[in-house]
């Protein structure tokens, strides 16, 4: 699968990793996790794991839990993803906190609608 970034997608990970490194080091780790589990799967819908969170219109929020218990507490972080099966491509649509989560929910579904007109 190609994973591309939408427009200041790649701005505000540079500027959120100084805020949360190791969140976003797991937000990543869980979308290639993500990303394996998928591949081949005809209803990518039907997927489910703790750190996913579906989020209507196609954004699917990927969360910072991970298994590793040396990483301590984690701020609660999200990655707005969109998968489209057909061309093999996830869009990264942007990167929140909890404080963020609403505005970042419609920053995604207005990214998505876009996409669509492409």
């Amino acid at each position: 699968m190609t994973i591309e970034p939408v427009e200041g997608f790649n701005e505000k990970l540079k500027s959120f990793r100084k805020r949360y490194p190791k969140e976003v080091s797991v937000l990543f780790q869980n979308l290639r996790r993500y990303i394996k589990a998928i591949e081949g799967l005809s209803d990518i819908k039907s997927f489910r794991a703790g750190y996913l969170h579906p989020e209507g219109n196609g954004v699917v929020a990927i969360g910072q839990s991970s298994a590793d218990k040396k990483l301590g507490s984690l701020a609660e972080t999200r990655l707005y993803i969109h998968v489209r099966i057909r061309n093999d491509t996830v869009f990264l649509l942007t990167i929140g906190n909890k404080q963020s989560q609403q505005k970042d929910i419609q920053t995604s579904k207005k990214h998505i609608s876009e996409l669509k007109r492409k």
